[in-house]
């Protein structure tokens, strides 16, 4: 979420332990026996407590079964609804982990495949829309890594005209974020 903070918003904020990585910060609390120290990382809506996302919705939006597809288009079994998931979402099988490749709302269908990247569906240039950078943004044809799911792995980039070039394909949803570093330096996303 940093990517999104402004170069106000940076100017007054103290990150104390921002030169620390994650496991060290928790070994750290571990020391001191801090009550946190072995809590899991949060994967869902943290500022309502112990909640799963689906469980939630579910109290707003009914479940409609709906059928599940490989990328033929032959039904591979059924899902709770397509609104309770998002595009490049894992979908876990009993016959290993899937991905969602496509999501056809009005349907009630989504398309899984065990490769997103190689889906029709995956493409090389991202756009950037609502753009946010630390300081200014990268020099045309800078080469910068690009994080593209949160806990995805950083992906080599060129930034070009606002939009990233990537060499592999890669399935992403409209909307998520995109957070480019340089090095180990957010630049902005």
């Amino acid at each position: 979420f940093l990517w999104t903070l402004t170069k106000d918003d940076l100017a007054h904020s103290l990150f104390p332990i921002g030169h620390l990585q994650k496991t060290e910060v928790r070994a750290l609390a571990k020391e001191i026996q801090l009550p946190n120290a072995i809590r899991r990382d949060s994967q869902g809506l943290c500022f309502l407590g112990h909640v799963d996302m689906k469980e939630f919705l579910t109290r707003f939006v009914p479940r409609k079964t709906g059928d599940l597809l490989n990328e033929s288009g032959e039904k591979m079994g059924e899902h709770d609804g397509a609104t309770f998931y998002t595009l490049h979402e894992r979908y876990a099988r009993a016959d290993g982990p899937w991905y969602i490749t496509a999501k056809d709302a009005q349907a009630n269908t989504l398309t899984i495949s065990k490769t997103p990247e190689n889906s029709a569906r995956a493409v090389n240039t991202f756009c950037l829309e609502s753009s946010s950078f630390v300081n200014e943004a990268p020099v045309e044809g800078a080469l910068l890594t690009a994080q593209f799911r949160y806990h995805g792995e950083k992906l080599p980039v060129i930034w070009e005209n606002g939009a990233v070039h990537t060499k592999k394909p890669l399935l992403a949803a409209e909307g998520q974020s995109l957070v480019l570093y340089d090095g180990d330096t957010c630049v902005g996303g």
